[in-house]
């Protein structure tokens, strides 16, 4: 594998909206934490695909309900829809026992406030704006989605990792462009988790215990941000990218006295167009 020689950029930006981990990335110029770049597969059959924010919190009695609607939507379009649940707003602030788990992210709550998300639950399907509505009820979720025309990608993503150590895993982020392209992108990456059991407050039976239930199984659930919770930048309109132009960005991730279970993990990365918000292209890769 070729070596390249990347550095910690430790900026004060970095230590005020990314204290889970650190940004490797170019310039070269300076000798820094020298990683082993993975070779990358050939890309085969690029698919579009999209992502469901769900927004929800354990206090919030019909997100269950939601959670329902995004598994049923995953099992129809399956690898084509990714899903995060984002832990957000005092539905998901921490209580007594059993709700004294806190699930809040700086990543989420940026989200939120930036989509000025004031009712639980709600979601966005790639941040799409559906006739003037972007973030909407689970009841909506559905037909917007059916309403997507699929389109031919226009980007590829492919997400690799490293061996993880007791303290650390490196992810590396390839970026394909697929078309020219004159925009202004940044590329953010995540780490998501399942299989978290705790308490859920519930309103229908037909989705579990009423009023909650204690043993419930949060899913996608947003864990931490890799990239700075602004993103990287990618692509800057003015200066066009050309078709089949590659870019790879790698992190380290530290997973010392966190609660992650990697074995649950995935890590999710996503690109956003920074003037219209909207996500244009998506992948997750289990850890």
């Amino acid at each position: 594998m070729k070596k390249i020689s990347f550095i910690f950029i430790l900026s004060l930006s970095i230590l005020l909206f990314n204290t889970q981990c650190d940004k490797i990335e170019k310039p070269y110029s300076e000798k820094g934490n020298e990683l082993d770049t993975p070779a990358f597969p050939a890309l085969q059959n690029v698919m579009q695909k999209y992502i469901l924010e769900d927004f929800t919190g354990h206090l919030c009695v019909n997100c269950p309900q939601a959670h329902v609607i995004a598994d049923e939507m995953k099992t129809v379009l399956g690898d084509t829809l990714i899903v995060l649940a984002i832990h957000s707003g005092n539905y998901a602030k921490p209580q007594i026992a059993p709700y004294e788990a806190d699930y809040r992210t700086e990543m989420g709550n940026l989200i939120s406030q930036a989509f000025q998300i004031n009712a639980w639950p709600a979601g966005m399907i790639s941040r799409k704006d559906f006739n003037g509505n972007r973030v909407l009820s689970r009841t909506a979720w559905k037909s917007s989605m059916a309403s997507i025309v699929r389109q031919v990608p226009t980007l590829a993503l492919q997400i690799l990792t490293s061996d993880p150590s007791e303290d650390s895993i490196n992810v590396f982020v390839k970026t394909t462009f697929l078309t020219p392209t004159d925009k202004n992108l940044r590329l953010y990456v995540v780490l998501s988790e399942s299989g978290i059991i705790s308490a859920q407050k519930n309103n229908s039976s037909t989705v579990g215990t009423t009023p909650e239930i204690l043993n419930y199984e949060h899913k996608h659930m947003l864990r931490t941000h890799i990239t700075p919770t602004e993103g990287n930048i990618i692509a800057t309109m003015g200066t066009p990218v050309q078709a089949n132009d590659t870019l790879i960005k790698g992190y380290t991730l530290y997973l010392k006295n966190k609660p992650w279970k990697l074995e649950n993990c995935s890590v999710i990365a996503f690109i956003s167009d920074n003037d219209t918000q909207e996500i244009l292209q998506v992948e997750e890769m289990e850890l």
